[in-house]
């Protein structure tokens, strides 16, 4: 089942979408996938926000250097992929098929089915679980991690040093069944950049554990 976090937006030029995992009393902005502007940049704008049933978030936005559209995050939203340009879009609903509805100004209104939004559905699903090699690698400042679960699984992503401390906690949540993509942006858990190195990213889904070597270089 979905897990209980709050998400906003701030369409303002430091702000963005904004998680909280505990009722609102502390928030982290994730903003990894659709928003990589500078941080003065006043274009950021934030329609609406939306969740289906099985923990999919869904943004309307439009940023500089990205078309008007809707992004999804399916991994609670550490990182969101384009998911369609519609132009600028108001309200975004779902029913109870989790089909969703997504309201434009000028276009009308357009329907996404549930087929094509679950990714438990389809030909295009992975038969197993998988931790692909970052790209890129060797990096600076940040890289691309993507994994497959073939099952909806407690997943932990976690980065290592080379004496096997715990660097940076990516993900450590129930994830749905399929293709996730997040980011590391070189920093630790407190938010320090870590130095040049060899580092290690661990996927633990259920029993399964795999780790990929990676290589920052500043």
């Amino acid at each position: 089942m979905p897990n209980d976090d709050i998400f906003v937006g701030n369409s303002t030029s430091d702000g963005g979408v904004f998680r909280s995992s505990d009722n609102g009393n502390t928030w982290v902005q994730v903003n990894s996938g659709f928003w990589e502007g500078p941080p003065d940049d006043p274009s950021l704008a934030l329609g609406c926000l939306g969740k289906n049933s099985i923990g999919d978030v869904f943004l309307a936005a439009s940023t500089f250097n990205k078309p008007a559209g809707i992004y999804r995050s399916t991994n609670n939203g550490d990182y969101w992929d384009d998911f369609g340009s519609f132009g600028l879009v108001w309200s975004l609903v779902h029913n109870s098929s989790d089909d969703i509805f997504a309201g434009t100004p000028n276009n009308g209104v357009y329907r996404m089915d549930a087929v094509y939004l679950d990714v438990e559905e389809g030909i295009n699903t992975p038969s197993g679980f998988a931790l692909s090699q970052n790209y890129p690698n060797p990096f600076n400042p940040s890289t691309r991690i993507e994994f497959e679960l073939s099952r909806r699984s407690e997943v932990e992503v976690i980065i290592f040093n080379v004496l096997g401390q715990e660097v940076r906690t990516l993900v450590k949540r129930e994830l749905s069944k399929g293709f996730h993509v997040i980011e590391w942006d070189g920093r630790d858990d407190a938010g320090n950049a870590v130095c040049s190195g060899v580092y290690h990213c661990r996927l633990k889904a259920g029993e399964y554990i795999e780790s990929k070597k990676m290589v920052l270089l500043k």
